[in-house]
């Protein structure tokens, strides 16, 4: 807790020191989300050719993507008590940020239209782990970040039903599978 009570709103990355500490933490944080999403590897492990030139064996498709998790403390003003989160954002889309918005150009993160101000701090936030994440040194074959100084990386997956088989599912059923699906 000592190393959340160090944050401030333009430092709101958790840092412990030794870095040792920061790995590990890191690592028990990491292994509790990616046991979500383990029947998702085995699928992904059963169903991938080994000859990656075939299709996969059935239709239920494994998404992945590699993202990035930061130990972050929210000393809003505002509230009574500081948060302290597990920040999980997609790789792909803080450099979408970073080649919109430079981080050496503040006023392009600055002058964004928020549908509300309240979102003002989680996109401040955003900034800050880009910054981290363009500053991060980088593996040099891989060009994966060096865990834990601060940010890590985690592959995430998930099994998706296909949406021929939704067509199956009485229409009463269908709003349990969100907007993105429409009744034929």
């Amino acid at each position: 807790m000592k190393a959340a009570q160090k944050t401030t709103p333009e430092k709101p990355l958790i840092i412990l020191t030794p870095q040792a500490a920061h790995w590990t933490l890191c690592n028990q944080i990491a292994n509790k989300i990616s046991h979500l999403c383990a029947a998702s590897f085995i699928h992904k492990d059963i169903v991938l050719p080994l000859d990656l030139t075939q299709q996969p064996t059935d239709s239920y498709q494994t998404k992945c993507a590699d993202y990035l998790m930061a130990l972050t403390c929210e000393p809003e003003e505002n509230v009574k008590n500081r948060k302290v989160r597990i920040m999980l954002v997609q790789k792909s889309r803080i450099e979408e940020l970073l080649e919109h918005h430079p981080i050496d150009s503040e006023k392009g993160w600055d002058d964004i239209f928020l549908e509300d101000e309240i979102h003002r701090y989680r996109w401040t936030l955003l900034h800050h782990i880009a910054r981290a994440y363009q500053k991060q040194p980088k593996h040099p074959v891989s060009g994966r970040i060096l865990w834990a100084k601060p940010l890590c990386s985690l592959e995430l997956c998930t099994i998706s039903q296909p949406i021929d088989k939704l067509a199956t599912i009485p229409k009463e059923k269908l709003k349990d599978y969100g907007d993105w699906c429409h009744s034929p």
